[in-house]
């Protein structure tokens, strides 16, 4: 919780790793250690953070990005908060950024092997990387129906009934490049997804594909070198890393 002045009373220093105080190895500027606040471990969350911390090399901060994403997913859209008038629900993005062998994987496997134990059913939501926006929306889509020579309805395409999915980017700057190719639209859809009211649709004219009620999920891990080199002033400028 925080003090009376607004500083962190969590007596136990929250564990960083691969970090010189005072210095970014990668950028240069002086800058110190990164911490986090205590309030940012309230309730179940930060018992959770706290239970896994000694079992595990990650990061305190890295725990708790996980558990905030995986979790924010398992819930699909059964709670969000109002914001304008508009519904923000509980699919975050997040990127943990560290070199390698600091963790980043680990804060992964722990988390998920515990939330995947609360609803068996969510296991089948996670899944690898993300490549096209049109892939996306094809994990994602809406049933098909169409009529028979009778006039009657078909279902052509059952589609997909769980419209959660967490997309696991361990290898974030792959995405990253992806998104880089020349008429790759994923950057566009990953914005629309986050923004939760949006219906994607692809523009492919031989399988046009709808997906409503998308709660995607994004955590990514990237080096700092890796981040430096691949990040785009245009991909900050469009606001996707803005909603990481």
């Amino acid at each position: 919780m925080l003090g009376a002045e607004g500083h962190d009373d969590d007596s136990r220093p929250p564990r960083v790793h691969g970090w010189v105080e005072g210095h970014d190895p990668v950028f240069g500027e002086i800058a110190p250690k990164p911490t986090m606040y205590g309030a940012a471990y309230h309730g179940l969350i930060g018992e959770f953070v706290d239970a896994m911390l000694p079992e595990t090399e990650a990061s305190r901060e890295c725990l708790l990005f996980h558990a905030l994403v995986m979790f924010g997913n398992l819930i699909g859209r059964t709670r969000y908060w109002t914001v304008n008038g508009g519904r923000h629900y509980t699919n975050l993005f997040a990127v943990v950024v560290a070199p390698t062998g600091e963790g980043k994987g680990t804060g992964y496997t722990f988390t998920h092997r515990t939330l995947k134990e609360a609803d068996p059913t969510w296991e089948k939501c996670v899944t690898g990387g993300l490549t096209t926006g049109e892939g996306l929306i094809n994990a994602l889509r809406d049933p098909v129906i169409a009529k028979d020579k009778h006039g009657a309805d078909v279902v052509v395409d059952e589609g997909v009934a769980d419209k959660r999915m967490l997309a696991t980017c361990t290898e974030l700057a792959g995405l990253m490049t992806s998104m880089q190719r020349q008429d790759n639209r994923l950057s566009d859809y990953l914005r629309q997804a986050w923004d939760c009211d949006r219906q994607l649709s692809s523009i492919s004219k031989k399988s046009p594909q709808v997906a409503t009620g998308v709660h995607l999920s994004i955590i990514g891990h990237i080096t700092p070198a890796e981040l430096k080199d691949r990040l785009r002033t245009t991909d900050v400028a469009n606001g996707l890393w803005n909603r990481f």
